[in-house]
């Protein structure tokens, strides 16, 4: 039987689990220890765009083509942008590098260094789909291989998966995994278009992102956020 601690301690409990649902679900706020992550689904293809926060700087994955909404959030919040980090380079998680350089000319592009060649695509990409080819710009910060680094208050480790395109990238931070293309909540990237390659994404997946702990959270380039865990014991294309 509860005593009064007990259920009081259970009521705190419960009204925590439910401030995070409510705002994860009704405004895409994820809390990871002091890291906020706002998820903006944008564009023609319902790209997710990551906007990271802590303390008062800020990162921002995968910018989409409609990020004015993200863009103005950092200026009312007074935040400090270190870097644009770039899952790969294909035409729906760049778009919005341009703009967003223009307000944040310090802030480096995060690429892999096997996507920079890559780049020369996009305008492809653009007739492709009937989309304006976007402004070009340039990596300022090419990743090789795997690693890691120290922005700010972010620990960013860098985790070449190639696979659905040339110098696909995962990036591990503070313990959170956004994934671009590579996984899904239940599915993976496309491999049926340039560089393309099904066999390379399956073991970049099974042997690298796998191996992470199955508590990591997964935040993918489109659709909703899943788990590793998750993803090992039910994706049925790995």
């Amino acid at each position: 039987m509860l005593n009064d601690f007990d259920s009081s301690l259970l009521c705190r409990i419960s009204l925590l689990t439910y401030i995070h649902f409510y705002l994860t679900y009704t405004f895409n706020f994820i809390f990871v220890y002091n890291m906020k992550i706002k998820r903006f689904e944008n564009g023609l293809f319902s790209v997710n765009t990551y906007l990271l926060t802590e303390n008062a700087s800020c990162l921002i994955i995968d910018p989409g083509s409609d990020i004015s909404i993200l863009l103005n959030d950092i200026k009312k919040l007074n935040l400090n942008c270190l870097g644009l980090l770039i899952t790969h380079p294909h035409i729906d998680h760049v778009e919005g590098i341009s703009p967003a350089k223009k307000r944040f000319p310090s802030a480096p592009v995060y690429l892999s260094a096997d996507a920079v060649t890559f780049l020369s695509d996009i305008p492809n990409q653009a007739r492709l789909f009937g989309l304006p080819v976007p402004e070009s710009f340039m990596c300022d910060k090419p990743l090789e291989n795997d690693g890691s680094f120290d922005i700010g208050p972010f620990s960013v480790q860098y985790i070449q998966t190639p696979g659905h395109c040339p110098g696909s990238l995962s990036f591990l931070i503070n313990g959170s995994l956004f994934t671009g293309d590579v996984l899904f909540q239940g599915s993976i990237g496309r491999t049926d278009l340039s560089g393309g390659n099904f066999s390379l994404l399956s073991r970049s997946i099974t042997e690298k992102l796998y191996l992470l702990p199955d508590s990591t959270q997964v935040y993918p380039g489109h659709g909703g956020a899943t788990s590793i865990g998750w993803e090992k014991k039910n994706n049925p294309y790995v």
